[in-house]
C-alpha cells in the first residue's frame, strides 16, 4: 500500500489521523501505533504478505481508520480486493509488472467515495525461490536537510505606486509562509528598474508534504501606512529537487 489521497475527515474542525488496518483471512496487520496527524494525504508505503489457496483465498480488506484515543477510532473508509478474481485472470496473469491501482475508499453510510488508496497486488507460488523474486523497494524517499541560495539582483518595469510617479521597491521571498524575507530598500525607484544585489537563505527539507514554491513578491514600502502590493511570480522547485 502506497499513498491515500482526499481522506474524508472524521474529525470536527481538522483532518482525520489516518491509519490502516489490513486483513485477509485469520491474518491482520493493524498501523494504529503510526497513524499520520491531520492528513488527508497519508504516506503508507508498507508491504503486507498473506499466505492462501486457489481456488477459495480470502479476500483482502483494506480500512483507513480515524485514529483517536478519547472517543474511539472511526472508519473512513475500506475496498475489498478479491483474489480468486485476479488468480484465475489470464489477462492479469500475463502482466509481468502489476500496475499500480487507484482503489476508492467507501463507508456503509453513503455511497460516495471518502478517499483514494494506492497499491499494488502480486500473487507468487509459495514454493518460488526468493531468488527469482524480484524484490521491490517501497521505502520512501529519505528527508533531506538543503539550504536555498537566492540571489535578488534587480528589477525592471516596476510600475510606480506613490504620487510622486516613484516606488519605494523591496523584494518578499518565501518558501512557506512563516518565514518569509526581505531585500533592503530601493528608495525612490522611477524607471521601474530597482538595484539590490542582495542574499537571502533558506533552509528547507525535500521531499514533503507541501509544494515546494519560491515566491518572489515586489512592494512598495510606506512608513507611514501598510505597505503597497505590487506583484508577484512564482517558482516551482519540484522538478529542481527531482534533478
Amino acid at each position: 500500500v502506497l499513498e491515500g489521497f482526499d481522506f474524508a475527515s472524521r474529525d470536527i474542525g481538522s483532518f482525520s489521523d489516518p491509519y490502516l488496518f489490513v486483513r485477509c483471512g485469520n491474518r491482520e496487520f493493524s498501523e494504529r501505533d503510526n497513524y499520520q496527524l491531520d492528513e488527508p494525504n497519508p504516506k503508507f508505503y508498507k508491504l503486507f504478505e498473506f499466505t492462501g489457496e486457489f481456488p477459495g483465498a480470502p479476500t483482502i480488506e483494506i480500512e483507513a481508520y480515524d485514529f483517536d484515543d478519547l472517543f474511539g477510532d472511526d472508519l473512513i473508509g475500506k475496498t475489498s480486493i478479491d483474489l480468486d478474481d485476479r488468480f484465475f485472470n489470464g489477462d492479469w496473469q500475463a502482466i509481468e509488472e502489476k500496475p499500480i491501482e487507484y482503489r476508492q475508499i467507501y463507508h456503509d453510510s453513503t455511497s460516495l467515495s471518502q478517499g483514494v488508496i494506492t497499491c499494488w497486488l502480486e500473487i507468487e507460488p509459495s514454493n518460488k525461490q526468493s531468488k527469482q523474486q524480484k524484490v521491490w523497494d517501497i521505502s520512501p524517499e529519505p528527508v533531506k536537510d538543503y539550504q536555498i541560495r537566492l540571489s535578488v539582483m534587480d528589477t525592471k518595469n516596476v510600475p510606480c505606486e506613490d504620487f510622486e510617479g516613484v516606488s519605494d521597491v523591496f523584494i518578499r521571498c518565501y518558501v512557506d509562509d512563516d518565514d518569509k524575507k526581505d531585500t533592503d530598500t530601493h528608495f525612490r525607484c522611477s524607471s521601474g528598474a530597482a538595484s539590490f544585489n542582495y542574499r537571502i537563505m533558506f533552509d528547507v527539507k525535500s521531499p514533503r508534504q507541501n509544494p515546494l514554491l519560491l515566491v518572489l513578491q515586489a512592494w512598495d514600502f510606506d512608513l507611514f501606512k501598510s505597505n503597497d502590493y505590487i506583484c508577484e511570480w512564482t517558482l516551482d522547485l519540484e522538478e529542481v529537487f527531482k534533478n
